[in-house]
């Protein structure tokens, strides 16, 4: 199996250990760099790189826009609005692929964001590197 094959399996069966009842508002998520975040749910902590959160390019082994869009978020602190420099009106599929892959690794079915007025906030932690 080559290095390709296994990135792109693992990131199909990744999954962090996440208590049974957690809410989004118990997720931090901490960006160390451009590839790697820091996870805390409750008790539970690890490093996770963006293939392991289920958003690598299988072409290329890059990050996707998903990936791409979650630092955007952590640059807004968490809100990203309709007047963000990383406003797009791609973002309205791109949220939805990234709340999905956040839902699947995290095992938590509700919505990590919710919609206001001229945007959306996550409903957990996020915050940027350093």
């Amino acid at each position: 199996m080559n290095s390709h094959v296994k990135l792109q399996a693992a990131a199909s069966t990744a999954r962090f250990p996440t208590p049974p009842g957690t809410k989004w508002s118990e997720v931090r998520i901490r960006f160390l760099d451009g590839h790697t975040v820091s996870v805390q749910v409750r008790e539970r902590s690890g490093r996770h790189g963006f293939a392991d959160l289920g958003m690598v390019n299988t072409k290329n082994n890059t990050p996707t826009v998903a990936w791409e869009l979650l630092r955007a978020f952590a640059e807004e602190r968490g809100h990203l609005t309709w007047s963000s420099r990383k406003a797009s009106a791609s973002n309205r599929k791109r949220k939805q692929t990234l709340a999905d892959q956040l839902r699947a690794f995290f095992g938590i079915d509700e919505d990590p964001f919710e919609l206001l007025d001229g945007g959306w906030r996550a409903r957990f932690r996020l915050e940027p590197d350093a």
